[in-house]
């Protein structure tokens, strides 16, 4: 059985729904690092999502640019 209303609490309770939501550009990303654009953004945007959406990291400019700084450089 699939309870309905749990998966509604769910989705209401995600802070984000897609990449798009995430507080940070892939400019900021690159200037970060200090690298040009490439194929590394989708994977740093993949880690952000996961960590957003399981609750480990929160979707604040400021606390992502800090978690990019300690993980990808």
């Amino acid at each position: 059985k699939i309870d309905i209303q749990k998966i509604n609490e769910i989705y209401n309770d995600l802070d984000i729904y897609n990449e798009q939501d995430i507080k940070i550009s892939a400019q900021e990303i690159c200037n970060i690092l200090n690298k040009k654009s490439g194929s590394f953004i989708k994977d740093i945007y993949n880690d952000l999502e996961y960590k957003i959406i399981n609750k480990q990291l929160q979707n604040d400019n400021d606390m992502i640019k800090i978690y990019i700084k300690e993980n990808f450089n």
